[in-house]
């Protein structure tokens, strides 16, 4: 990747004498910003461009240039990518858009462009790219078309749309933000987003990557870098297409589909992303990475200094919902603000000074709070005065107060933003309360993933099949019976059951066991079981013997006879799924009926190891059901752990399977057993309808 962002030399193949042309644009960019190393043109019709000679084809150039731009029309970019590569350039960017996103055509002309370069043994970012920029070598590289000013700063930012590129560096500039490098992904034929990250993460210059995604076509490559390198600077996600609607316009956009944002999200975040959900809170990070403090300890205890109750309000709700308390202050950090602050100020945390406060009396202030061991983060936010505007004194001195107490200091200041005061600010600085706010959680997340041992990821813990039968292919869907029986073989317990061809045998089943009993129907095609009235619940042996005909397929298959389990369970979902672009997944959720109604589910790649699976569990949305309340005991988490580390063997040691789903797994409390109730098992062979239908998540790509 180096290669790509310090060239020595460069060739702008397809370079237009028109001044109104994105070639030129690009060639300005070049040579304005300074580019130290040599520029080569190949333009047939023209012997010089602004000042640069031409040559009339990539073979006759004087020298092999360690990167080719190419600006040249999507139909004849093949060939001039076939002439790069025997002149022997081994880097290229394809700037020119008609591929995938165009439809079939396009997509077939793309597949050529990637066959061709790796047969090359060459590397190629794009095509439908827009350039990139490396901003911190000397001289810098501008070797985009973008319009907007190349602001240098310490947060790389990596994109698969070129046009919000854009749009995020001028906006960026005007909080301020800079950037170390620029990429513009385009459809990411051959270069991926994780070598991207990487080589960004290695550069000293760079501080935090900010990487905006509308597909996932090199997700699962994506998803094993961050967990490898999330602990050494902090990378942020911002994944498109929430909607189906935005799916939609996301596969227009850059011809690829994108796994369900909700689904992803969770994966990412397992994995030590910090996931944005706007593009207004990917910039709130980037700010904050590139320009603030790591907090020494959690992070999470917050004070907040203001001169306005309103936006100390604002920031304290945008603080606790995102994960952040209030720091308890002690008494004597009370009693230093009772002796610097004005009659009528609010004490108590956020600290308002009231609208007349001095930049002295903030400065005072924060030193207080920041000496306060039980405060990990502070927040100052500022009101325009009624006196006019203050001089930017106040925001060095909190830069120096941040730097002398090592803790993060964040301000949000709401004043013109032609004020003095706003100018170079020496912390980072955000528009609102409730911006800075956020901003200060995704500093406390980022302190837990450095915290976390990422050491312990691996494959799960092996757990040895009772019996042969778990090693064999499965070749069909098994029956539920088959399948609580391989489910067994894993060590998963099951509720007791028995297959009855006969209302007969179904009572010597209710003798041993008694009731209440539950029958199911056998018929693999029905999946939805209680809704086609394939499962009843049988409170005695009257109830049995005018109930087992009416199952579904009792007379051809027979009937599940199930004991249905009293206690203090808790019905939970437990999944595995093997995702077309982030491979294998372990779910956990809300079970039941409803749980496609209510769509609480966590999920975690796979391999993972216990502390991440126990991590899911306890983090997800189901955990709120785990522990005490009306007089049941807590479930018992270990066991359930047990459970779902054996489900992600099952899935990991058969490729043939796309999804397995135990719904509901009764989650035991106290001494009482975690058991499968009711499962379904889909394989490779049917993969479209399981990921139509999704565990937890219907539709999911």
């Amino acid at each position: 990747m180096r290669r790509f962002f310090e060239p020595k030399s460069v060739a702008l193949v397809g370079a237009s004498t028109r001044p109104n042309t994105l070639s030129a644009v690009l060639l300005r960019n070049l040579l304005r910003g300074g580019y130290g190393g040599d520029v080569y043109l190949v333009n047939p019709h023209a012997d010089a461009i602004a000042g640069v000679r031409c040559y009339p084809q990539v073979g006759e150039l004087p020298a092999v240039v360690d990167l080719a731009l190419l600006m040249v029309p999507a139909r004849e970019a093949e060939e001039t990518l076939r002439q790069c590569a025997q002149h022997g350039i081994r880097r290229a960017v394809v700037l020119a858009a008609g591929f995938r996103e165009t439809g079939e055509e396009g997509g077939q002309r793309e597949q050529r462009l990637g066959r061709l370069a790796r047969a090359a043994g060459m590397r190629l970012i794009g095509p439908n790219s827009m350039g990139l920029m490396n901003l911190a070598c000397s001289p810098p590289l501008n070797a985009s078309f973008s319009p907007a000013p190349a602001t240098p700063g310490a947060a790389a930012f990596i994109t698969q749309s070129g046009a919000l590129g854009v749009a995020v560096q001028q906006v960026a500039a005007q909080w301020p933000l800079g950037f170390s490098q620029f990429v513009s992904l385009g459809n990411e034929s051959d270069v991926t987003a994780a070598e991207l990250v990487e080589y960004c993460l290695e550069q000293p210059s760079t501080r935090v990557v900010l990487l905006y995604l509308e597909s996932l076509g090199h997700g699962r490559e994506l998803l094993e870098c961050g967990r490898r390198l999330c602990r050494r600077k902090p990378l942020v996600l911002l994944l498109a297409g929430r909607t189906e609607a935005g799916a939609a316009a996301a596969a227009s956009h850059t011809g690829a589909l994108v796994t369900r944002p909700e689904v992803a999200e969770g994966v990412f975040s397992r994995a030590g992303f910090l996931v944005a959900r706007s593009l207004e809170e990917m910039l709130e990070m980037g700010l904050a990475f590139s320009q603030g403090r790591l907090p020494a300890g959690t992070g999470r205890s917050i004070a907040i200094l203001t001169n306005a109750g309103g936006p100390g309000v604002l920031a304290t709700d945008a603080a606790v919902a995102g994960g952040l308390e209030l720091a308890a202050l002690q008494a004597q950090t009370t009693e230093a603000l009772r002796q610097l602050a004005p009659q009528g100020a609010s004490l108590r945390n956020p600290i308002d000074l009231l609208p007349l406060a001095s930049d002295h009396l903030y400065a005072s202030s924060a030193r207080s709070l920041l000496a306060d061991p039980g405060v990990e983060q502070l927040l100052v936010l500022k009101v325009s005065s009624p006196l006019g505007p203050s001089p930017p004194g106040l925001l060095d001195g909190l830069a120096a107060l941040a730097d002398e107490c090592r803790k993060p200091v964040l301000g949000a200041w709401m004043v013109p933003p032609d004020s003095p005061e706003r100018q170079a600010a020496a912390i980072p600085l955000f528009w609102f309360p409730d911006g800075a706010a956020r901003a200060a959680a995704a500093l406390a997340r980022y302190a837990q993933i450095r915290a976390a041992s990422l050491s312990e990821q691996g494959p799960p813990a092996s757990i040895p099949a009772q019996t042969t039968r778990a090693k064999r292919p499965i070749s069909s869907v098994p029956a539920m019976d088959q399948l609580f029986g391989l489910l067994e073989d894993y060590g998963i317990a099951c509720a007791p059951f028995v297959v009855a061809s006969s209302c007969p045998e179904a009572a010597e089943f209710a003798a041993r066991h008694g009731y209440p009993l539950v029958l199911k129907t056998r018929e693999p095609a029905i999946v939805h079981k209680t809704e086609a009235g394939g499962v009843l619940e049988i409170r005695d042996e009257a109830e049995l013997r005018r109930s087992f005909e009416a199952v579904p397929g009792a007379a051809s298959r027979g009937v599940l006879v199930q004991k249905l389990v009293r206690g203090q369970h808790r019905e939970v979902l437990a999944g595995f799924l093997r995702d077309r672009r982030l491979g294998p997944l372990l779910a956990f959720g809300v079970g039941g009926t409803a749980v496609e109604a209510l769509g609480q589910v966590g999920y975690l790649a796979l391999p993972a190891s216990p502390a991440e699976v126990r991590d899911l569990v306890l983090s997800a949305p189901a955990a709120m059901l785990l522990g005490s309340f009306r007089g049941r005991a807590p479930v018992a988490v270990d066991r359930l752990v047990e459970a779902l580390l054996a489900l992600a063997s099952l899935g990991l040691d058969h490729p043939q399977i796309a999804a397995v789903e135990i719904n509901p797994l009764l989650a035991g409390a106290g001494s009482e057993e975690t058991l499968a109730v009711d499962a379904r098992l889909v394989l490779e062979q049917n993969a479209e309808q399981a990921r139509s239908e999704t565990i937890g998540a219907p539709n999911v790509a």
